[in-house]
């Protein structure tokens, strides 16, 4: 869980500057109160939850411990009107410590009279429910809802971000946080007959369409009623078209979702479109707010769609107490996207520090552990915790890729000290005088013998994916560990063509040697970054676990193959399917007139791949 100490004055201000986003929902409209991923176990029939937040408490904000400090939402009029004369029975906190002194309060302003406050008291850490000896009667005006406490980081911040969410009391004055930082852990019961005729429109995803193609629209919709809600209408528009309106037939009572899907037949060009999609009809009848029933968004339209992986590089160290957090963060990544999403622990400063990688560090990319960066894009840079991966993730994984890469990686002998890797890019678009570069990454998992600080221990500080129930000095099984990067941090000049020609597969070949500190190599990775050198970020990646070339040695021995130079060119004696010539960077190059040096000829027989230097 990420935590926020903002004491003294000073050190707050500046953390309030960096603080790393909670989960963002671009596609949320609010209020929201339930993440679409979460069980709805808090679905009532009698009742309509308001609010910003889902159900994780992700991270925290606080001034330290024995310092009182108040956070609240705000329900604007034009939603509070659509419960007219209902009421307010209850009030949901969710907190990431033990608090104390802790009161809930409602008003319609922030620096004026409470209309409803309520002392609580001491608290655990977690969500905290609590019935109000006096309801509060919607009037169809605006209105906050809130809590004051006393404790260690006391304001509980969920994966989900709204403009109305985050409203924070520093330093006596009210200040509105929700650009920086997910939504308060706050949300209300709302009951009574004044209910409004409303779903809202949750998120919308699309799969990135080819051309020719259909693709699927996917939506999420919540009921803001207690009545049965039987069907609702959707109509959207993609580009200049609007399509007819599609109708779903459901049972939803209060807070409870639904999932539809909308096949779209194939767009005419490649291209973006606009997308706008929104409920049009609640049991026949139009929706009572339209706030939070339409979302904007773009569909992508492409004529090649290649697979897409995410790169995060993380910095972190065993001397690092919270370093945890990235270790939980990435673990949990790679368990729910593990196709698609590929972690580098670079550790800095201790005994796993890779050869290569300082440029990470050295630069001012990353500053301060945890620190972690996405595509090498240096507004993706941020604390590592789950919330914060997923969020930029979800981002770049939107956009699709215009590229794609896939590597293969092969010891070269039963010794498994030279490692042959082979990568094919193929380019959705033609470009002329196009700079990219391929760079290589040798990660290990399974790592053992070190031992992990953990300031986690003992949980005053919060669950961390089991952390909290180990001791300060741990010995912990690492995985992901960067070893090296090769050529270099910013990849091979020449590794790629200056002119790219769509559709044309260009395939470079490197034989790297292995460093001395790697324990098992049968644990080994290899990760190929297609690097754009103008822009010094990641556009696409591939990884392969490295395993061992059966029976090299016979093919390196057999007298049916012989590799020579002659005249300025390489010759191989001998049947073979393939045979590449390259400079010792890895560049594949013509085999006429070589100049005198040393080359690396790669010759393919059958599934075996026999590498040899030659020297001219």
């Amino acid at each position: 869980m990420k935590k926020l100490y903002l004491l003294p004055l000073i050190i707050c201000l500046l953390l309030l500057q960096n603080v790393a986003f909670a989960q963002n929902n671009p596609l949320m409209k609010s209020p929201l109160q339930t993440d679409v991923r979460q069980a709805q176990a808090r679905s009532a029939e009698s009742s309509v939850q308001l609010g910003y937040c889902d159900d994780v408490i992700a991270s925290s904000v606080g001034l330290g411990k024995g310092i009182t400090l108040s956070g609240a939402i705000y329900i604007t009029p034009e939603q509070a009107i659509l419960y007219k004369n209902d009421q307010i029975k209850s009030i949901h906190v969710g907190l990431s410590s033990k608090l104390t002194k802790l009161s809930v309060f409602i008003t319609q302003d922030l620096n004026g009279t409470n209309l409803v406050k309520q002392y609580v008291g001491t608290t655990p850490e977690g969500w905290k429910d609590v019935n109000l000896n006096t309801p509060y009667t919607i009037t169809g005006e605006g209105f906050y809802i809130g809590y004051i406490c006393t404790g260690d980081n006391q304001i509980g911040l969920s994966n989900l971000k709204s403009e109305y969410g985050t409203y924070v009391e520093i330093s006596g004055k009210w200040q509105d946080y929700s650009e920086r930082w997910g939504s308060l852990c706050i949300r209300v019961d709302v009951e009574g007959d004044n209910m409004p005729n409303d779903l809202s429109l949750i998120s919308i995803e699309n799969s990135i369409p080819k051309a020719g193609e259909s693709f699927t629209l996917t939506g999420v919709v919540k009921s803001m009623t207690t009545v049965p809600v039987t069907s609702y209408e959707i109509k959207y528009t993609i580009g200049e078209e609007t399509y007819a309106p599609q109708t779903f037939e459901t049972v939803l009572k209060a807070n409870m979702l639904d999932t539809f899907q909308i096949e779209v037949p194939p767009l005419s060009e490649n291209g973006e479109y606009a997308l706008q999609i929104a409920i049009s009809k609640v049991n026949g009848k139009a929706d009572d707010y339209e706030g939070n029933s339409i979302i904007q968004s773009i569909v992508k339209y492409k004529e090649n769609v290649y697979p897409y992986k995410v790169v995060v590089e993380e910095g972190t160290a065993t001397w690092c107490g919270f370093c945890p957090r990235g270790i939980v963060g990435v673990r949990e990544m790679k368990k729910k996207y593990p196709d698609s999403f590929i972690g580098i622990a670079v550790h800095r400063d201790d005994p796993l520090e890779p050869t290569s990688y300082s440029p990470l560090f050295d630069n001012g990319i990353l500053v301060g552990f945890p620190k972690c960066i996405v595509n090498r894009k240096t507004k993706h840079v941020f604390d590592p915790t789950f919330s914060n991966l997923e969020e930029a993730y979800l981002e770049e994984i939107d956009k699709g890729a215009d590229v794609g890469i896939t590597v293969t990686a092969q010891y070269t002998s039963e010794a498994q000290e030279v490692v042959a890797i082979n990568t094919q890019t193929e380019f959705g678009y033609s470009a002329e005088n196009a700079t990219y570069s391929i760079a290589f990454v040798v990660t290990e998992n399974e790592v053992t013998g070190y031992k992990q600080q953990n300031y986690y221990a003992g949980g005053e500080r919060g669950a961390m994916g089991g952390f909290e129930d180990l001791p300060p000095l741990v010995n912990i099984v690492y995985d992901d560990i960067a070893r090296g990067i090769y050529q270099s941090y910013a990849g091979t000049l020449n590794s790629l063509p200056t002119t790219i020609v769509k559709g044309e597969t260009y395939t470079y070949s490197y034989e790297l040697t292995l460093p001395a500190e790697i324990k098992n190599k049968g644990n080994l990775e290899i990760i190929a970054l297609l690097i754009d050198s103008t822009t010094k970020e990641i556009v696409n990646a591939d990884k392969v676990k490295l395993t061992a070339l059966t029976d090299v040695e016979q093919v390196r021995e057999c007298s049916d193959i012989n590799v020579f130079a002659e005249d300025g060119i390489i010759k191989v004696n001998g049947d073979y399917d393939s045979m590449q010539v390259y400079t010792t960077e890895g560049m594949e190059i013509a085999n006429l007139q070589l100049y005198s040096g040393i080359y690396l000829v790669r010759v393919v027989v059958g599934n075996h791949i026999y590498i040899k230097k030659i020297a001219l």
